[in-house]
């Protein structure tokens, strides 16, 4: 549970000086979208209708308080997110419903979600075809070199994983601002990491690292395939759309996939086996607003929104642990969960070391990217952000 996570901190502290703060071990993990999210797109009154008349489209100022505004602003919002995924209702649900319900109504929100409007929804934000928007980092592969990072896969253990969050919030107010925010029309509200990604597995129980040789797994990307490949593995380029066929037919063996998104796209249906206590990929989703229908606000409606994020921020890690509790117990009635023993964990991040340089030799500026997260996540254990 979330709590063993946010342990004391001297505890951690005392992990992370043996482990040089990061700089000397651990894995670099990729890039993975919650995709479990698509379907149906009815529920909550979330109907994909909209009043183009109505919806905010010009970066205009409309003042500086909601009595400026003439008429009710409606803005359009989209997601990969199914419309009652837990993180949807719980974050960006509850944030939409704050808004307006301290805007007096005056700022409503037209809900698209369960991919109606996808799948490109980086072009969909920045030019403005929806003022709000729920993606990933992995919507940003082909416009800027910074994809892994926004992901959060940086060396890190389970029990470190809130503070590498926080850590990487700071930074999309520091070195991503300009480079992938502002450069693509976008403000992030909230969001950030859910739970590590695991590794399953059709056929092959994974218990040991010889078990990884001869075997194929799906490369999400980035530096993903390497990790397999460090551990003996063979990696191939599979679309999320095929993954499913693709373990149903033997094209691969496996893939690492965060634990509450594998029932929703029916993976427990095919796979055999899943790690519970890897923590290969840090899942990031954010909520988005395009940066033009933000600055149109009235001011007083761009700090509610702050405020209200912020909110939603804190609970959106918490929540996503606690969900994989419960899905760990749902998914072992039709996949065997286990965990793999500490020797094994030690062995797989001492091979994952070599991730962090092949990264940053990949990514234009990924050493300044590098020394920034090691800055903030020190800062982090110190002074945490929630």
């Amino acid at each position: 549970m979330i709590a063993e996570c946010m342990r004391e901190d001297n505890n951690l502290r005392r992990k992370v000086g043996r482990r040089s703060a990061l700089k000397t071990t651990g894995a670099l993990f990729s890039v993975s979208m919650i995709a479990g999210c698509i379907g149906d797109s009815s529920a909550d009154g979330q109907n994909g209708s909209s009043d183009d008349d109505n919806t905010q489209s010009n970066n205009e100022s409309s003042g500086e308080g909601i009595d400026d505004l003439d008429e009710p602003i409606t803005l359009r919002e989209a997601s990969l997110l199914d419309a009652n995924h837990f993180l949807r209702q719980a974050t960006l649900i509850e944030w939409t419903s704050a808004v307006t319900e301290r805007t007096d109504g005056m700022i409503q929100f037209d809900h698209n979600p369960g991919n109606v409007l996808g799948p490109n929804y980086l072009d969909l934000i920045r030019s403005g075809a929806v003022d709000l928007c729920t993606i990933s980092a992995g919507h940003f592969s082909e416009t800027a070199p910074l994809t892994l990072a926004m992901s959060g896969a940086f060396p890190g253990s389970i029990e470190e994983m809130p503070y590498l969050d926080q850590a990487f919030w700071k930074m999309h107010d520091g070195v991503f601002k300009e480079t992938v925010w502002d450069a693509n029309n976008i403000k992030p509200l909230a969001g950030g990491h859910t739970v590590p990604g695991n590794i399953q597995t059709v056929g092959t129980k994974i218990e040991e690292i010889d078990d990884f040789s001869g075997l194929l797994f799906r490369d999400q990307g980035s530096v993903a395939g390497d990790e397999f490949e460090l551990l003996g593995a063979q990696a191939t380029d599979v679309d999320f759309a095929d993954a499913y066929q693709a373990l149903e037919r033997g094209v691969i063996d496996g893939l690492d996939f965060a634990i509450p998104a594998i029932g929703p796209v029916s993976f427990d249906e095919v796979l055999d086996y899943s790690t519970t206590n890897v923590a290969k990929a840090s899942p990031a989703q954010y909520q988005c607003i395009n940066l033009d229908t933000f600055n149109s606000l009235p001011t007083e409606v761009q700090e509610i929104m702050i405020e209200e994020a912020e909110k939603t921020r804190k609970d959106y890690f918490r929540l996503s642990h606690e969900q994989q509790q419960q899905d760990i117990e749902t998914l072992s009635e039709t996949m065997e969960m286990y965990e793999l023993e500490d020797h094994v964990l030690e062995e797989m991040n001492e091979r994952w070391q070599e991730t962090r340089g092949i990264w940053i030799n990949r990514v234009d500026g990924g050493e300044q990217i590098v020394e920034e997260f090691d800055r903030e996540f020190e800062n982090v254990i110190d002074n945490p952000l929630w």
